[in-house]
Parts: C-alpha cells; sequence; structure tokens
C-alpha cells in the first residue's frame, strides 16, 4: 500500500485508489485477488531473514569502506570517489563498463546510493558497485575480457610480427568457405 496523502491509498497490484479507505490492507488484497501464492507466505523470507540481512549490511558498513563523496574532475578527466577509509579512488571512464563512451558533461552528475556502496551516473543510467571496484574489475567478466582481447590485438610484439609473416607465407588467413542454402 502506497500512501498519497491523507485518507487515500493505493492498491499497490492494482493501482485503484481508494478515498477513505478504513478497511486493512490484508482485509481489502484479500477482495482483489486469491491467487498469490497464499499472499507470498510460501515464498517470502522470514522477518529473522530479513533482520539477519540487516545485521549484515550493517557490519558490512562498518567495516568495509564505502563512499562518502563521488565527482568527475574534468582537469584529468577522471571519476575521483572518496572513500570513508580516507582514501580517494581515482579511474578513468574509459575503464569503467557503462562510461567508457561518456561525455564529460554525462558525467558531472553523480549521485551515492544511501549505503555509499553503489555510485550510480543518472544521465547515463550507470551504476558502479564500491567494493568491486576495489576488488579492481570495473566491469562483467564478458565487458572485461572484449576489453584485454582488444588490448591483446593492438599488441605489436616481436612474436606476433613473426606469427604474421609465417602466416603470410602460408598464404595468409584461410578464406572463408561459402555455404549453400542446400547443404
Amino acid at each position: 500500500m502506497q500512501r498519497l496523502s491523507a485518507g487515500v491509498v493505493t492498491c499497490a497490484i492494482t493501482r485503484e485508489r481508494k478515498e477513505g479507505c478504513s478497511r486493512p490492507w490484508s482485509a481489502w488484497s484479500t477482495t482483489t485477488s486469491s491467487s498469490f501464492a497464499g499472499r507470498g507466505r510460501r515464498f517470502m523470507v522470514s522477518r529473522s531473514d530479513i533482520e539477519s540481512a540487516n545485521r549484515g549490511g550493517e557490519q558490512m558498513w562498518r567495516d568495509f569502506p564505502h563512499a562518502v563523496s563521488a565527482g568527475y574532475d574534468r582537469a584529468s578527466g577522471k571519476v575521483v570517489i572518496d572513500l570513508s577509509s580516507k582514501l580517494t579512488l581515482s579511474f578513468s571512464p574509459q575503464d569503467a563498463q557503462g562510461l567508457e563512451n561518456a561525455r564529460p558533461a554525462e558525467l558531472e552528475e553523480i549521485e551515492l546510493s544511501p549505503s555509499g556502496f553503489g555510485v550510480h551516473f543518472p544521465k547515463l543510467d550507470a551504476n558502479l558497485y564500491v567494493p568491486g571496484l576495489l576488488e579492481g574489475p570495473m566491469g562483467s567478466t564478458k565487458w572485461m575480457a572484449a576489453r584485454l582481447g582488444q588490448l591483446g590485438g593492438q599488441s605489436r610484439s616481436k612474436a606476433k610480427k613473426a606469427a604474421s609473416r609465417a602466416n603470410g607465407l602460408k598464404g595468409g588467413r584461410p578464406r572463408r568457405k561459402e555455404v549453400s542454402a542446400g547443404d
């Protein structure tokens, strides 16, 4: 149930607005549908599970550095995040998934989650997880692999040049075989 103003409520399921509804939510919800898996009892976590998760989150917040401020430094072209541990994390946007093609104007506005573990860039709809940034990878495994492959393709090592020459002597890269629809 979502409170809109005094005496006005909205059903979260049907989005129906009721003026001055005096019935409790449990009584009102039974009139909308009875096919919601026993109103969630079998699939919802228990109150003790929620309390345990909250305690774990509070412990993580105390023990792990979280963002206290964040901004974009145009002079250096870096995103700068100040942490609760008094450390400053600074990185190029091109090195973070979701920010790699961002223009400076899109990086100006940065929001922190209430816990300080999330950094949100509203103009890009991109999110970064502070503990993940501290671990090193700046994106998903697939994104990081693509970035590493891109960097490997730009390599100019002696071994790569020798392999390229040897491949050239064999006639170069094999041509693709045309496959007809009947094969």
